[in-house]
C-alpha cells in the first residue's frame, strides 16, 4: 500500500479534533470580540462581523466559512502560520 500524503493525514486529525470539541458561548462571545479587535487591521466589515454574530448556527458552519466574509481569511491565515 503507498504511503498517504502527510498534509491529507494532518487535515484528517485536524478535521477529527476540530470536530470533537465542545464550544460554549463563552468561547463564541471571545472569538467575536476578536474579531472585533482585528477589524481595523484586515479591513473586515464590522457589520459582517455582527450579521455573523447574530446568524451562526453549527449547522450552517460550512455556509459561513465559504461565504464573502472574513472567516475564510481568518481560518487560511491562521493555518499558514502555523
Amino acid at each position: 500500500m503507498d504511503q498517504l500524503d502527510p498534509s491529507f493525514m494532518y487535515r484528517q486529525i485536524l478535521k477529527e479534533i476540530l470536530s470533537t470539541i465542545t464550544f460554549e458561548s463563552k468561547h463564541f462571545d471571545d472569538f467575536i470580540d476578536y474579531c472585533h479587535t482585528t477589524t481595523g487591521k484586515n479591513g473586515t466589515d464590522p457589520r459582517r462581523i455582527e450579521a455573523f454574530s447574530r446568524g451562526y448556527e453549527e449547522t450552517a458552519a460550512i455556509k459561513w466559512y465559504t461565504s464573502e466574509v472574513f472567516l475564510y481569511r481568518m481560518l487560511n491565515k491562521a493555518l499558514r502560520l502555523t
